[in-house]
C-alpha cells in the first residue's frame, strides 16, 4: 500500500478526494489530511507519504511555498490539484508533473496515481529535480501587478484586474475589470513579451487577453472568445488551435 497525504484549505475538497481515493484507488492508503500550511508541514514530516495530493491556492500561503519549506525532504510523488486553469498550471505541465483539475473526475485520478505509483515502484522519480526547475519558472513568471504609465502619475494594477489589452497604432489600451481603462504609449507587442509568460495570450493581432477573464471560446463566425465582461474578442485562425492549448491546460 502507498500512503498519501491530502492537503486543502476546503474541507470539501478533502472530503470529496477521499471518498474518490476510497472509491477508486485500492492501492493507496490514505495517512492524514490537513488545510493549511502549516498543518500540512507537520503531517508530511509525522506520516512520510509515498503521494501527495497538494491544493495550489490557499487564504494562507500557496502549496508551493509548502514545498519551498520543506526543501530536501521532497521524497514523495506530488500531484497538484486545483479549482483554476491559469499560469502555474502550464508551468507544472512543462515540468511534466501532475495535476487535478476540481471537480476531479476518477479517470483522471485514476492515471494520476497509476503513474505516481509506477514511479515509486521503479525508484525512477526525479521529483525533486522536477519541482526546483518549477520554482524556478515560477520566480520567472511571478510578475503580479502591471505598471500603467500615465501623463502624471504611474498607476499599479494588480495582474488578475487585468481583463484585455487592445491595440490602437501605437498605444494599447488596457481594459480592467469593473469597467476602468487606460490608455498607454507603449505598442501591443510590447506588453505581450511582459505578460505571456503570466497567463495572457495575444489571439489576434489587435488583442492580447487575459486567460483567466475568458468566458468561452464560440466556433462560430470564424471563432471567437467571450470574455467574462461580455466582450467578443476575434481569434486569427492561426492561433486558434494554440489557444485551445492554452485554455485546456
Amino acid at each position: 500500500m502507498v500512503k498519501v497525504v491530502i492537503i486543502d484549505d476546503e474541507p470539501h475538497g478533502i472530503q470529496s478526494l477521499e471518498a474518490l481515493v476510497r472509491e477508486y484507488c485500492p492501492s493507496l492508503e490514505l495517512a492524514g489530511t490537513a488545510n493549511s500550511i502549516e498543518e500540512g508541514q507537520k503531517l508530511l514530516e509525522e506520516t512520510s507519504p509515498g503521494i501527495l495530493f497538494l491544493d495550489i491556492e490557499m487564504p494562507n500561503g500557496s502549496g508551493f511555498e509548502l514545498l519551498k519549506n520543506i526543501g530536501a525532504k521532497k521524497s514523495f510523488e506530488v500531484i497538484f490539484t486545483t479549482a483554476y486553469q491559469h499560469y502555474a498550471i502550464r508551468a507544472i505541465r512543462e515540468n511534466a508533473l501532475d495535476y487535478l483539475l476540481k471537480p476531479i473526475d476518477p479517470e483522471e485520478l485514476i492515471k494520476a496515481t497509476e503513474k505516481a505509483c509506477q514511479r515509486i515502484r521503479t525508484s525512477k522519480g526525479n521529483n525533486e529535480k522536477k519541482l526546483d526547475e518549477l520554482f524556478s519558472r515560477l520566480e520567472k513568471i511571478k510578475l503580479r501587478r502591471l505598471a500603467i504609465p500615465g501623463t502624471e502619475e504611474i498607476h499599479y494594477v494588480d495582474l488578475d484586474l487585468v481583463v484585455r489589452l487592445e491595440a490602437s497604432s501605437n498605444y494599447t489600451e488596457i481594459f480592467l475589470s469593473g469597467g476602468k481603462k487606460h490608455l498607454v504609449s507603449r505598442t501591443l507587442k510590447d506588453f505581450e513579451e511582459q505578460l505571456s509568460e503570466a497567463g495572457f495570450f495575444r489571439v489576434h493581432k489587435a488583442h492580447l487577453i487575459n486567460i483567466a477573464h475568458v468566458d468561452r471560446y464560440v466556433r462560430q463566425d470564424g471563432g471567437y472568445i467571450l470574455m467574462k465582461d461580455g466582450t467578443s474578442i476575434p481569434v486569427s485562425r492561426p492561433r486558434r488551435d494554440e489557444l485551445l492549448r492554452a485554455l485546456s491546460a
